[in-house]
């Protein structure tokens, strides 16, 4: 391919020029060398300089490197002085390319070859690509029957709650405008009522998220500290007691 570094040309929105990329050679080589070169390289990850790389997902085909590098003065230098370049260059899916990457590590300060030190790098690259590209994974739920029970909902802010039942698609009913609810699956609706959260006495918020039940205790002024995960199942202080400013209240989640 001919060296592009522009591929289109705009004013505002409106595209001006267009440049196609230009082959200027159909093939590098004849297909037996191809094949030679990809066996060679695919040889080096499963049984060569680079088999360390075998943890990636996908299947690597490539070549370690490791150079030493020139000093100020021009010279090596002396053993354990010199400085290395440690670097892989490959592609994967071996099987069936589709990314080719180089990694390139300039003076590194403890491994100094190409497999352990750059070619760790390139395994995570390909790993990353793996997991975050769908069409290497299968749906979770393929071929399994949809749930006929509502999801269950912790208590909280109305507004975030009923937000995402509507993103769902989880049909839900209100009969109140505070702010604040509880919620119960009931039949095939989630319900929500009115639950008071008051600012001068000790707000209840089990049943809540860590991040809703410390806003609204924070919100009195009082201090939380969080343990466990999941919602809240007790608080230390009980609800309804009037509010000291900088006490700490425990919230206990499971």
């Amino acid at each position: 391919m001919r060296p592009q570094f522009v591929k289109e040309i705009r004013q505002g929105n409106e595209v001006i020029k267009t440049y196609a990329p230009y082959v200027i050679k159909d093939k590098i080589c004849s297909e037996s060398t191809l094949k030679d070169v990809r066996a060679c390289l695919e040889g080096v990850v499963t049984q060569g300089t680079g088999s360390a790389l075998q943890s990636a997902f996908f299947s690597i085909a490539g070549k370690t490197g490791t150079a030493v590098v020139l000093n100020e003065d021009a010279k090596y230098g002396a053993k354990g002085e010199r400085k290395y370049q440690a670097s892989f260059a490959g592609y994967f899916p071996a099987d069936d390319p589709i990314y080719s990457c180089i990694v390139v590590v300039s003076a590194p300060s403890k491994d100094i070859y190409g497999a352990t030190v750059s070619g760790t790098v390139f395994t995570a690259i390909a790993n990353k690509v793996y997991a975050s590209s769908l069409q290497y994974h299968n749906p979770v739920n393929q071929g399994k029957r949809k749930s006929d029970k509502l999801p269950i909902s912790k208590d909280g802010n109305r507004y975030d709650l009923f937000k995402s039942y509507k993103l769902l698609g989880i049909p839900f009913a209100t009969g109140t405008s505070a702010p604040w609810v509880n919620t119960n699956s009931a039949g095939k609706k989630v319900e929500s009522t009115k639950r008071y959260i008051g600012k001068k006495t000790v707000p209840n918020v089990v049943g809540m998220t860590a991040k809703d039940a410390v806003y609204l205790v924070e919100q009195t002024g009082m201090r939380a500290t969080v343990k466990g995960h999941g919602k809240v199942v007790s608080q230390s202080i009980f609800p309804g007691k009037e509010v000291h400013k900088g006490v700490l209240i425990e919230l206990t989640l499971k």
